[in-house]
């Protein structure tokens, strides 16, 4: 968990600006909270099992006969679907492969992949322009070889994905705005993934009894165990170590919390200012 020392370290503790902020803090936290109750949240739209998704059943059935999914994207794109396939890949009948990371032995990884031709190929990210994404993309792309087996999950703006999917007739499915690479896992960057390997989508949406659950606390440390076992992120490798040090023990609860500490949004100051917070 964040620590007050470090994440306030630059604050002064016991002035009035942040008792004044502290207090504001909670009253966004608490129309945070009512607005989560109802449901208002676009982002929490996606965990719900009336999710309306941008892929059709047609789509899934299109693209199931294939025995193999090769997923290529970077970070947040493609670590929800890895973590489906990792836990639950004894119930799964395809071989899933994912490239999510520059490699100079992709190629070579690429190639001894068994039954090349009888694989659909998904292509996830959000703005369509991650760099590596794009490289990977290129350095295994055969025109042959993907006629009628990409697909592409990104927005659709003009980016480089989207003029890929058009040159090539690509499927193309919509990555939401409102939901970012690192959340998108119950959307269709995830559940699309997901429906092809045969899974029920609908065993993934319980967000009401989520929250109702009295042993979250419990359950999210269990999932930061079971997630650090298979995924362990190293000391160099944890986030925003200049504010929050080093941490013993690295799960997913605390790189989330280190993500949402810190701004990174364009419009947050924007949001900050509009709730009264004083950020001179």
């Amino acid at each position: 968990m964040l620590k007050k020392d470090n994440f306030f370290k630059n604050y002064f503790i016991h002035s009035s600006k942040y008792y004044n902020n502290i207090k504001k803090t909670k009253k966004v936290f608490k129309s945070f909270l009512v607005d989560l109750k109802n449901f208002k949240i676009p982002l929490l739209e996606s965990y719900e099992k009336n999710y309306k998704y941008e892929f059709s059943k047609a789509t899934v059935e299109k693209f199931s006969k294939y025995k193999n999914i090769v997923v290529i994207g970077m970070g947040g794109s493609i670590l929800g679907t890895k973590s489906i396939y990792s836990f639950l890949k004894k119930s799964i009948k395809k071989e899933v492969f994912f490239f999510d990371n520059l490699d100079l032995n992709l190629n070579l990884k690429y190639r001894k992949i068994k039954n090349l031709k009888n694989s659909c190929f998904i292509v996830a990210s959000k703005s369509g322009k991650t760099i590596e994404t794009i490289i990977n993309l290129g350095t295994i792309f055969s025109k042959n070889l993907l006629k009628n087996k990409l697909i592409i999950i990104a927005e659709p703006t003009d980016n480089a994905l989207m003029v890929i999917a058009n040159k090539y007739n690509a499927e193309v499915i919509q990555h939401k705005e409102f939901i970012s690479g690192r959340y998108s896992v119950l959307s269709e960057t995830g559940m699309f993934p997901a429906a092809l390997m045969g899974l029920n989508l609908m065993k993934f949406k319980n967000l009401k009894s989520l929250i109702k659950n009295k042993n979250l606390e419990q359950n999210i440390d269990d999932y930061d165990q079971a997630r650090h076992a298979i995924f362990p992120v190293p000391k160099e490798g944890q986030s925003k170590q200049d504010l929050f040090g080093t941490a013993s023990f690295y799960g997913w609860s605390e790189h989330v919390s280190r993500q949402l500490a810190i701004p990174e949004r364009a419009n947050f100051r924007a949001f900050l200012l509009e709730h009264g917070f004083n950020l001179r």
